[in-house]
């Protein structure tokens, strides 16, 4: 199989289209269809199903993951002779909240050591293990603690969730008369919290705003209780600003960051600063 029809079928994953795999590869929509359609040859079965969007059938998505391995240490190799390669993005799957609290240090850290390029995927983190399940992504951050078949599993700590207020309403969040500030209309995090602290948590008023950052700003107005992650809300609750609506009870949400098992330089670079990073930030937020 050709390196280079092996990479077309990874963008071909990542956009779900011949036509976007074909402007970011500059190349036709033809020349995307060839290389798969020899592809497809080379593995005698087929890898894309074609309809309104291109989807990878179970083998393709084997390939895909193949595919990404080879990348990345042909770059690698490529670089260690000292010759120029276009090198691959590595493409990280995590949750909003991970990204809106601990993980742009990571990038940050990262990129001070390497030149590689990180993609994010934002998703609920049930769903994180699916991108690297399917390759289009090389790494993930997970609540599952069991790796995938040639991956490895390297376990961060505890994302601690806290429900939070401005003081003097807890009791009304308490009883539900205060409404509750939700990422979405499916927030199995905050539905959590409200099944634990309110008799009637189907009539408890709600407020959707679907940015973890943004979902803080209306708590510290009294505009409702908001469930966020505690290395978001530690400074304030120190400060007085906020207090817990429910002091007994945390959601302790394990957390792994997940990625292929090959040990290119470029993958040894973000295990190690994604487990440094996040050690830093948890003590942060230690109350």
């Amino acid at each position: 199989m050709d390196l280079r029809d092996l990479r077309t079928l990874l963008v071909v994953s990542e956009t779900a289209s011949f036509e976007a795999a074909a402007k970011r590869l500059n190349v036709t929509s033809s020349a995307v269809a060839q290389r798969i359609s020899r592809l497809e040859r080379d593995a005698g079965q087929t890898l894309v199903v074609r309809s309104r969007g291109c989807e990878l059938t179970e083998t393709g998505r084997s390939i895909a993951r193949l595919a990404r391995n080879i990348s990345v240490l042909y770059d690698e190799a490529i670089a260690d002779m000292g010759l120029s390669a276009d090198r691959q993005p590595i493409t990280v799957a995590l949750n909003f909240a991970s990204l809106a609290t601990w993980f742009i240090p990571v990038i940050t850290e990262f990129s001070h050591h390497a030149r590689t390029e990180i993609r994010c995927l934002c998703t609920d983190e049930r769903h994180a293990l699916d991108f690297v399940r399917s390759g289009s992504a090389q790494a993930a951050i997970s609540p599952e603690a069991k790796a995938l078949p040639s991956c490895l599993a390297m376990e961060l700590g505890k994302f601690v969730y806290v429900a939070v207020c401005m003081p003097g309403l807890a009791q009304q969040a308490r009883s539900g008369q205060l409404p509750s500030i939700r990422f979405s209309p499916v927030d199995t995090t905050t539905d959590l919290f409200v099944h634990r602290l309110c008799h009637a948590p189907e009539a408890v008023p709600w407020h959707c705003i679907p940015s973890v950052k943004d979902m803080l700003a209306p708590a510290l107005t009294g505009v409702g209780w908001v469930v966020l992650p505690l290395q978001m809300v530690a400074e304030h609750l120190r400060a007085g600003e906020l207090v817990e609506v429910d002091p007994q009870f945390r959601f302790e949400m394990p957390l792994f960051f997940h990625t292929y098992f090959h040990k290119t330089k470029q993958l040894e670079l973000l295990r190690q600063s994604v487990k440094s990073v996040y050690a830093k930030e948890a003590a942060k937020a230690a109350v």
